[in-house]
């Protein structure tokens, strides 16, 4: 009995060894994966957003900027975009101005909620951009490079000056004059493709730069323009028809941001008479008491961020434009005049708005802590059954042997 009783006893003993080796390399691959998973949830893949930066061609100390007088042609560089290799399509650079539902994910309509300087698509000099997913198959028409698969780009944009025309879908003319109110640079979905993740708005803001008494040629501020873009440099020096007239310069809005107010003048003999109604990117501000022949600048409040030089519409309304990182919650609106002193204040609250759809990289963190979190507790289950199983193993080859 003693004989037959090991061979069996060694069976199981080796069978017992594995299933300890296959538990333990559970435990391993339990472990591998989890670090594998924090990592991958800690990048940010794109997390932050697109984002476009505009310098002065020739001018890298001009940031956003371009010139109140004169056509300026602008590098511009964007990071945080989405690359879809083969993609169909690629992104629409744009300058023009953007109302409160401007995106075309949004339902936005060009010529009504976004208004833009055209340019000929069949000849393109610069006025708009298409910057293509790389291998798309209309590729060749990218007047504006390659969106690269790390979602940076780089191009020169053509700003034709304060003032521009635009076409509505019906065909009828319009103005915009960016003097009077806030316009920039837009990207959106080419060809018609809708994509949030590549729309984004960047204001650029118009000030003196050129100096207006010196003749605008084709060589000034660019390189290797055509003649039609000489041309029209040349009428907007003169004053002439190229859709840019050329302002007062007592009339200039003005080329420094004031200091950030001091909560403590926020008194009620400063309140003014300021109205807000609250968008999903903007604010609508009416200013019974505005002075439309004047500047006024906007503080979006607790963390100060100036949001730019505007004159009202006859309504006496301005749009402002609200800070991509503005939390939900209560926050203040200061206007101040050109010296910089407040002409008026209120709050307003953007608790329910809509909440912006990018994942942050803390967010990102704490997604990779989750499940660091649970593969530690499946990888702790694995180790206590391992040592469950050897106990009651080893309790029964002690009383087999007692037994033998």
């Amino acid at each position: 009995m003693k004989n037959s009783a090991r061979p069996a006893t060694r069976h199981r003993q080796r069978h017992a060894g594995r299933i300890l080796r296959g538990l333990a390399l559970a435990v391993v691959g339990l472990i591998a994966a989890g670090a594998a998973a924090t990592q991958s949830t800690a990048e940010p893949a794109q997390a932050a957003g697109p984002t476009v930066v505009a310098t002065v061609e020739g001018r890298p100390d001009l940031v956003n900027v371009a010139d109140n007088q004169y056509l300026t042609t602008l590098d511009v560089s964007g990071s945080g975009f989405v690359s879809k290799k083969n993609g169909f399509g690629g992104i629409y650079v744009l300058f023009g101005w953007a109302g409160q539902n401007w995106k075309p994910s949004s339902g936005g309509v060009d010529g009504l909620d976004r208004k833009y300087v055209y340019d000929d698509e069949s000849n393109p000099t610069g006025y708009m951009l298409f910057v293509s997913f790389p291998g798309s198959e209309t590729q060749y028409a990218a007047n504006g490079g390659l969106l690269n698969a790390d979602g940076t780009w780089h191009a020169k944009l053509m700003v034709p000056g304060p003032t521009f025309e635009y076409s509505d879908r019906d065909g009828n003319k319009g103005s915009v004059n960016c003097l009077e109110t806030q316009c920039g640079i837009m990207t959106v979905g080419a060809h018609g493709v809708k994509e949030p993740s590549n729309e984004s708005f960047t204001p650029i803001n118009f000030r003196h730069i050129s100096d207006s008494g010196t003749k605008v040629d084709a060589q000034a501020g660019t390189t290797g323009q055509t003649s039609a873009q000489g041309k029209a440099l040349e009428q907007q020096a003169s004053g002439g028809a190229a859709g840019v007239a050329a302002p007062d310069a007592a009339d200039a809005r003005p080329a420094t941001v004031p200091g950030s107010p001091d909560p403590a003048a926020l008194t009620d003999d400063k309140r003014g008479s300021l109205q807000v109604t609250v968008g999903d990117t903007q604010l609508k501000v009416t200013d019974a008491a505005a002075d439309p022949a004047s500047w006024t600048g906007f503080f979006v409040m607790s963390d100060p961020q100036f949001t730019g030089w505007s004159k009202p519409n006859s309504a006496g309304e301005f749009d402002v434009r609200l800070p991509d990182d503005i939390t939900d919650g209560e926050h203040h609106l200061v206007a101040v005049n050109a010296q910089g002193d407040v002409t008026g204040w209120t709050t307003f609250d953007t608790s329910g708005q809509t909440p912006k759809t990018e994942t942050s990289a803390d967010q990102s963190g704490s997604n990779g802590a989750l499940v660091a979190a649970a593969v530690a507790v499946g990888a702790v289950a694995v180790l206590a059954i391992i040592v469950l199983i050897f106990v009651i193993l080893r309790r029964r080859r002690n009383l087999q042997s007692k037994e033998a």
